[in-house]
């Protein structure tokens, strides 16, 4: 083989390596949080892979907007929009909006009591989602004080 064939060799590869990527591949997941029926704003989403093969970094994190719905992100060091195929447990909390993660020191700030009481079911849990990667990923979850119900 000559010099010229090993470098157009190593051109053929480095060129199909960079179209493939060196990562796992993400899918959409979108949502929605309907609360005794009507949208939930400001409801952390998170979504925790089940496998022990997928590292802690990898979950799919979101905040609800106005209308109850979200978008999950990949909470890896590339922050992705979507997260990648497989089981994950679910797990929400109001996100108090008038909160902020920049108080001086000794600051405290008046406690807002949430306006959602999350049913067992969800604190412990045992909420477990499928994410695939040819379906598409929307969830509906209807919350109440008692019960948690999705598709």
């Amino acid at each position: 083989m000559t010099s010229k064939n090993v470098i157009q060799y190593l051109i053929l590869f480095s060129v199909l390596f960079l179209f493939t990527g060196c990562g796992t591949s993400v899918v959409s997941v979108t949502g929605e949080i309907l609360y005794d029926g009507k949208p939930a704003s400001d409801i952390s989403v998170l979504f925790e892979p089940k496998s022990e093969s997928t590292r802690i970094a990898d979950a799919g994190l979101a905040v609800t907007n106005s209308g109850g719905q979200f978008t999950l992100f990949s909470t890896g060091v590339k922050k992705r929009n979507g997260i990648e195929p497989g089981e994950y447990t679910v797990f929400m909390g109001w996100k108090n909006p008038n909160a902020t993660d920049n108080m001086p020191e000794g600051a405290t700030i008046k406690p807002v009591n949430s306006p959602y009481k999350f049913p067992e079911k969800l604190i412990n849990g045992n909420v477990v989602v499928t994410v695939n990667s040819k379906d598409i990923n929307r969830f509906i979850f209807r919350v109440t004080a008692d019960d948690i119900t999705w598709e």
